[in-house]
Formats: C-alpha cells, structure tokens, sequence
C-alpha cells in the first residue's frame, strides 16, 4: 500500500490543479474560443442527429459530451428538475453554465488519466523512480493544466494517443496480439478525437517492419502485424466517427478546409510554426529549462539504446516537425509532444543524479539526490500552474 502513496499523492495534485478554476467565465459563454462549437454540436446530437455536420474535429469527443447530456438530462427528470426534453433544451440555453463545465470535466478526467498512463509506460519502459518523476513532470506542466480547463479536444485526443503508445511499448516486449489490436483501437480513436493525432501510428510501424522489436520476424509476419494494427486503428476511428465515412463529401470539404487553413494560417500571419513552437509553445508552455532537460533526456536515451530511444522519439519529432510546418499556430498543437518531453526530462534527471552519486562513491543517495534534482526542476512549473490557477479561479 505504501508504494502506491507517491503516485496517488501526485495523481491527486494532478487532479486538484487541473479543478481549480475549471469553472472560469462563467454562466458567459465564449470565455474559452470553440467550447461554444463543442456544445452546439453535442447539443444537436443529443436532439437526435447522430450526424455532427461537422468535421473540422472528429466527432469522438462531441459524442463523449453528448452522452454526458443524455445523462444529465435523465438524472434530472429522476429527480424533477427538467419536466421534458423540451425543458432541458430550454435550459441548456437560459443557463449554459453546466454544458459548458461537462465538457471541462471531460478535459479534467483526461488530463489527470494521462499523467496515470505516463506513469505506466515510463515504469515499463524505466523503472518505477523514473516513472514517478515524470509523472510529476506532467501533473505540473503548465500548457498541460492550462489545457486541461477547456472543453475542447486536445487533452483527450493527448490521452489517446498516450494510451496507444503504452500498447505498442508492451507490444515491443511481448509480440502479444491484444497488445497489438488494442494499440491499434486506441491509436484510432486518437485520430477520432483530434486527426492529427494520426501520428501515433509511427511508433507502431517502427516495431512492426522495423528493428523496434527485439525479437526477428520474418516479412509474412510482419504484413500480418501491418495488416491487423491498420484494420483495427481503421476500427476505432471509424467506430467513433461514423459519420466520416456515411457523410463524406462533408467530411472531404471540411478536410480541404482544414489543409488549406494549415498551409495559410489563421489571422495574424507567424509564418512557418518553428519557432513560435519551440520558444512559445513549449518553451512557455512547458518551460525552456525542463524542454532542454527533455531534449537531453531523449538523447541520452538514444545513445544508451537506439532502438528504445527511436521507440520513444520518432512521434514527438515528427509531430513537431508536421505541424511546425504550418502557418497555423497555436501553442494547444504542442500538446501531444508534453507527455514525452516529461518522459525525456525524467530520463534526463535519474541518470544526472545516478551520475552525481557515483561521482561521490554514494550510491544510496542516488533516489534523494533524484528527488531533489527533481523538485528543483519542477519547482518553477508549480509556481506558475499556481498563479495560472489562482487567475482563472478570480472573477474577470
């Protein structure tokens, strides 16, 4: 039970930075750009059109928040509140307050699940010291938390992807086949959430027909293994978005759009996202300490062992590198990279304390040296997830 107390108590921080002030802006609606979309879209599918006629988000996340409604709407007629369907749909309008904090919620719940499921692939992949820093990492990064307050799909699309990642490490090590179809089921429903979140599936091909795998396939096997993870990635993305497939001229229109607003931009012209990602996005937004720390952490990882440490590089740089190529930006786009960044960082600190207490022939500080290495680099980040949360809990 005691083993069990650090994560919990990092889980629960995780969890309680991530509440505070979630009910920011309201009963006014527009307080967070697009949560407006998110209830709209969620509201018409709880009227009865399963179509979103909407698909510059997949439609995962709106059906999440659909069900949530539908919920609502029967525990309130259980207990009284709303006399009839028409009656909520009143409500939803008059007082918009709990609609949009459902949504929230659903960010709320995904984000502190994430820092669970980074924990569990830092523990497979490391060891339980390395696991529990990283997920300290995470439960403090502060574009995380932000993020983790708005309704929209980003940290739940994060969740996803993670959730598939964890899979395909376990697959690397087992070969085994549930491994595989649940990295690709999840890995589907992270592109169902947010498309760009595709890009999980490059860690997946790496153990597949790459040297990923420690263990030699023959090419038969491997087609096989393409062949199973790509079908059920197509599952789960279809399985969430439906209507990608029912609606398609929809779904291509909104596509085109979606390419031709990446290529052009979005108001302000910042030119190509380089380097707002790396100086604003992740450098405000994660910190340009713990982003070189993560960085140094990624690259002692390839140097001690290569296929591990492509493993768990090749998606953060090639989603970097895809949507720094696009003049669309907004630093929510470096979501997906945090989590692996932690991972880095954590890398990172558990091997410069090992090598600070071997330099002092102390071995058995090397765990308080990690720890207070640990909380030194993260020290910054609690302040400023502090003062974010202390502002968005204020009345504007």
């Amino acid at each position: 039970m005691r083993k069990h107390l650090p994560l919990a108590a990092i889980l629960a921080l995780a969890a309680a930075v991530r509440l505070w002030g979630v009910d920011f802006g309201l009963p006014h609606t527009l307080a967070r750009p697009d949560e407006d979309v998110v209830f709209g879209v969620a509201r018409d599918i709880f009227k009865g059109d399963l179509n979103p006629h909407f698909f510059s988000y997949p439609s995962f996340f709106l059906y999440v928040v659909a069900a949530l409604y539908s919920a609502y709407f029967w525990l309130g007629r259980a207990f009284g509140w709303f006399a009839s369907e028409a009656a909520f749909l009143h409500q939803s309008v008059v007082h918009v307050g709990p609609f949009v904090l459902m949504a929230r919620l659903v960010s709320v719940a995904a984000g502190t699940a994430t820092v669970w499921v980074l924990f569990r692939t830092a523990r497979r992949l490391f060891d339980q010291t390395t696991a529990l820093v990283a997920a300290l990492f995470l439960a403090f990064a502060v574009l995380h938390v932000r993020d983790s307050h708005f309704g929209v799909t980003d940290v739940t699309a994060a969740l996803f992807l993670l959730v598939s990642f964890l899979f395909v490490v376990r697959l690397a090590d087992t070969e085994n086949l549930r491994d595989l179809v649940m990295a690709g089921l999840t890995a589907g429903l992270a592109a169902s959430t947010k498309y760009n979140a595709a890009l999980i599936v490059l860690p997946a091909f790496w153990v597949l027909v790459g040297p990923g795998s420690r263990r030699p396939a023959t090419w038969t096997r491997r087609g096989l293994g393409v062949a199973t993870y790509g079908g059920t990635a197509l599952v789960g993305f279809l399985l969430a978005s439906p209507y990608v497939a029912l609606d398609w001229p929809a779904f291509r229109e909104a596509l085109q759009f979606e390419a031709l607003h990446l290529r052009l931009g979005h108001g302000v012209d910042l030119g190509q996202g380089w380097s707002a990602h790396l100086f604003t996005s992740l450098g405000s937004g994660f910190g340009m300490v713990p982003l070189a720390i993560g960085v140094a952490g990624l690259l002692v990882l390839l140097r001690r062992d290569w296929r591990r440490g492509i493993l768990v590089a090749v998606f953060p740089i090639a989603y970097y590198l895809a949507l720094g190529s696009s003049r669309s930006v907004f630093v929510r786009y470096m979501i997906p990279v945090v989590p692996f960044l932690c991972l880095g960082a954590a890398v990172a600190v558990v091997a410069c304390a090992g090598w600070a207490a071997d330099r002092l022939r102390r071995p058995a500080w090397s765990v308080a040296m990690t720890w207070g290495l640990a909380l030194l680099v993260a020290a910054p980040s609690v302040v400023r997830v502090g003062r974010l949360d202390d502002l968005l809990s204020r009345t504007d």
